[in-house]
C-alpha cells in the first residue's frame, strides 16, 4: 500500500473517530440534560410558592443561586467550579469535551503532518 493510501486511511478513521465521539457526546449530554431538567421541574411542583403574606416583591431566595455569574472569574477557578460536585453532569461532560476534542484534534494534526506529510516530501 503507498504512502498516500495509507495517510489517507488515517486521517479518515480519526476524523470518523471523532464523529462518533460527538455524537457520543451529544447523547449523553441531552440524556442526562433531560434527566436534570425534569427533577429541578419536578422540585419547582413540590416547591411552595404561595407566601402566607402575599406582596409585590418575589420571594427570598436563601440558597446563593441568584448571585452565581455577577462576579466574573478567571477561567481555571470557572473550571473548578464547573466540575464541582454539585455541578450538573450534562455540563461536566459538554465542559469537558469542549476541552478535550480541540486539544486531541491539535495533537492529532502534529502527529499527523509530521508522519506523513514530512515523511512524502523525502
Amino acid at each position: 500500500m503507498p504512502q498516500h493510501e495509507r495517510a489517507v486511511d488515517v486521517w479518515i478513521g480519526v476524523c470518523l473517530a471523532f464523529i462518533f465521539g460527538a455524537l457520543l457526546e451529544y447523547a449523553v449530554v441531552n440524556y442526562y440534560g433531560r434527566k436534570e431538567f425534569l427533577r429541578k421541574e419536578k422540585k419547582k411542583k413540590t416547591r411552595i410558592d404561595d407566601c402566607v403574606c402575599p406582596s409585590d416583591r418575589p420571594p427570598l431566595r436563601l440558597d446563593l443561586s441568584a448571585y452565581r455569574g455577577v462576579k466574573k472569574l478567571p477561567i481555571i477557578n470557572r473550571i473548578r467550579e464547573i466540575l464541582a460536585t454539585n455541578i450538573d453532569v450534562s455540563r461536566r461532560v459538554d465542559l469537558m469535551s469542549r476541552l478535550t476534542f480541540p486539544l486531541t484534534f491539535f495533537s492529532f494534526l502534529i502527529f499527523y503532518y509530521q508522519a506523513y506529510v514530512k515523511q512524502s516530501r523525502d
